[in-house]
Order: C-alpha cells, then sequence, then structure tokens
C-alpha cells in the first residue's frame, strides 16, 4: 500500500463516500490506496464497510476523524495525493434548530480545505451545489445547505491549485423516505414528493454514479479535470414518468399524488431538524417552477455539461437504480401523520 497514491475520502461510510470507495477500488486504470475517514470506526455503519471491504483490505483502509479539528484532519490527509470531500448538514447527536447553525457546515469544509493545502494535496474532488441565489435569479436567498456546498467549493478553488467538482442531482435513495415514497392503505405505491407530475427534475444514485464519475475524475488526473465543474445527473424525467416505470418494472400499481410543500417541509425538518424546514421548502418550491430549459436545478445551459464527454460516464435512469439496488417500494402502509 505505500508504494500506492492514497486517495482519502471523507466520510467513508456514506452513501456517495462508499460509492467513491467502490469505484476507486474497481477501477482498473489506476491502483489507488484508499483511506477512509469517518467519525467513529466503531460505529455499525464502519462495521459494515469494514466487511464489506475485507476482501480490498490491502488497498482499503478506515480510520476516525474529526472534521471540526485541524489536527485531526492533517493527520488524516497526510500524504494523500487526492481527497473526496462531502461535507455533511447534518451534526451527530444534535439536532439543529436555527437556520444560522447551518454555518456549522462552512467550518467544517474550511477546516478540511486547510488541511489539504498544508499537506500538499494535489487533486481535491468536492461534491457540490449550485449557487441557488444565482440560479433562481434571486428568488430564494435561504436555501442554504445548497449555497453553502457551493461557497465551500469556491473556498476550495481560491486555496487549492486543483480542485474538481461533482454536483449530484435528487437522490433516487430518497424514496426510502415517506415523504417521497409511502404505501396507501389500498395498495397502491405513492409518489408524493412535493414537484407537479408534469414538471421534469435530474436525478443520481448517490451510492453509485457519484463514485463513477469522481474515479473516472481522478484516473484522468489534474491536467484534464482540475477546474472543471461536472454535473452528475440523470436525464430529464418527470414525476409521472417516474411513477409509471416503477410500475412497468415492479408490477405494482403506483401514482404520483404530492404532498403540498410545506406538508412535505414540515415530515422533512421532523428528520433534519428545524433549522432546515424554510430552507427545504424553498427548495423544493424552486424545483417545482425550474425552466426545464436549463438543467442542474436551473443552474446551467445543457451545453454546459460536458460530463458525458470529457468524462465518458452518465448517471443512472430510475431504471437502472431500481434493477441495481432492487427496490421493490415500500412494503408497509404508511400511518404517519401527514
Amino acid at each position: 500500500m505505500s508504494d500506492q497514491r492514497v486517495i482519502v475520502v471523507i466520510g467513508a461510510t456514506s452513501l456517495q463516500g462508499s460509492g467513491v470507495v467502490s469505484a476507486l477500488l474497481e477501477d482498473s486504470r489506476a491502483q489507488w490506496a484508499i483511506r477512509g475517514v469517518t467519525r467513529d470506526t466503531s460505529s455499525p455503519w464502519a462495521e459494515k464497510f469494514v466487511i464489506k471491504y475485507e476482501a480490498g483490505k490491502d488497498r482499503v483502509s478506515l480510520i476516525s476523524g474529526d472534521v471540526y479539528s485541524a489536527e485531526s484532519m492533517r493527520a488524516a490527509l497526510s500524504g494523500a495525493y487526492g481527497v473526496f470531500l462531502n461535507t455533511s448538514q447534518m451534526v451527530h447527536g444534535k439536532t439543529l434548530v436555527k437556520p444560522e447553525e447551518q454555518r456549522q457546515e462552512v467550518e467544517q469544509g474550511r477546516i478540511i480545505i486547510d488541511a489539504a493545502k498544508h499537506c500538499g494535496v494535489k487533486h481535491f474532488v468536492i461534491s457540490s451545489l449550485p449557487d441557488m441565489v444565482k440560479a433562481s435569479g434571486g428568488c430564494f436567498t435561504d436555501i442554504y445547505h445548497m449555497d453553502q456546498k457551493y461557497e465551500i467549493e469556491q473556498y476550495a478553488r481560491s486555496q487549492l491549485d486543483y480542485v474538481t467538482s461533482v454536483i449530484p442531482g435528487i437522490f433516487y435513495s430518497n424514496h426510502w423516505w415517506p415523504q417521497y415514497c409511502r404505501l396507501q392503505a389500498d395498495g397502491v405505491v405513492r409518489f408524493c414528493a412535493p414537484i407537479p407530475g408534469h414538471q421534469k427534475t435530474q436525478w443520481v444514485d448517490p451510492a453509485y454514479d457519484v463514485g463513477v464519475f469522481t474515479a473516472r475524475i481522478f484516473s484522468l488526473g489534474v491536467g484534464k479535470t482540475a477546474g472543471k465543474v461536472y454535473p452528475v445527473l440523470s436525464p430529464m424525467v418527470s414525476m409521472d414518468d417516474i411513477a409509471a416505470t416503477f410500475t412497468r418494472i415492479t408490477g405494482r400499481k403506483a401514482v404520483h399524488a404530492p404532498l403540498t410543500t410545506a406538508e412535505w417541509a414540515d415530515l422533512t425538518s421532523t428528520m433534519l431538524g428545524p433549522a432546515f424546514r424554510d430552507d427545504v421548502k424553498h427548495m423544493m418550491d424552486w424545483i417545482s417552477m425550474a425552466s426545464t430549459d436549463k438543467i442542474c436545478y436551473g443552474a446551467l445551459g445543457p451545453e454546459e455539461d460536458t460530463s458525458a464527454k470529457e468524462l465518458g460516464v452518465t448517471a443512472s435512469t430510475f431504471e437502472d437504480w431500481i434493477k441495481r439496488t432492487g427496490w421493490v417500494g415500500p412494503t408497509e402502509v404508511y400511518g404517519g401523520p401527514i
């Protein structure tokens, strides 16, 4: 392992992080040594990580790291060639109540970027999101969880020589949650994201697509990918089409019957914390009205997405995700409050 170039994956047990580890391990064009970093190496997720990568343990390691500690991050990034970073909007063991508490994500991003600079990291790949104030033409100024990822990306570009960003779409795996999909008492699967049935959006398999794109970016190197922004986005698809695709593949009857954005935000904030209530509501308000002439949450023109041409990879369709994961929809009738 000492003769291999090291890629550090921050948040290695998360959906995106674990997908990056898998893709790097499977990359036949490069033999990376992968150093996963997680908050607690004794957690159930860490234990699953160790079991999953047992066969590749000569190339994969998992260490504990505190993203709020400069010393810890310097130790984690020491000797690394590359870093993959996806900052977390959540704080373990703490419920965020006030919107300003979300600034903790920017704090962790700056600490990790400063550590990368200190350690001389050669290639920094970051999972980012667009500037939603700009994308929405100033209509929405408080979609903090998206704007802050953009802010962290810009800080990385100001401090490091070679930065590449990936921008994921809406997660297909969100359909595991009842604010996106639920089983009705009549046996019908209800897709209920608060998006009009005809409105087209873009999605991603976070546990697969982000990793495939990131591995390709590291493989091509800084000469071809530094400074670039690569959207990791499915083709445009409507919620009506998602419900129809689900029925075609699984044989289960499904409909799209959206919650209101207020209902959806109330339910989502019970999971994420009150600090996110207006943030996520306004995100869905914008997604529901954004022009489909643009891509990437309305932030880019279609011609600005050079991912397929330059990386030679594309993101998964909803059908791809269903077949890859074996997801057949919820199996228990939803009995929640909304």
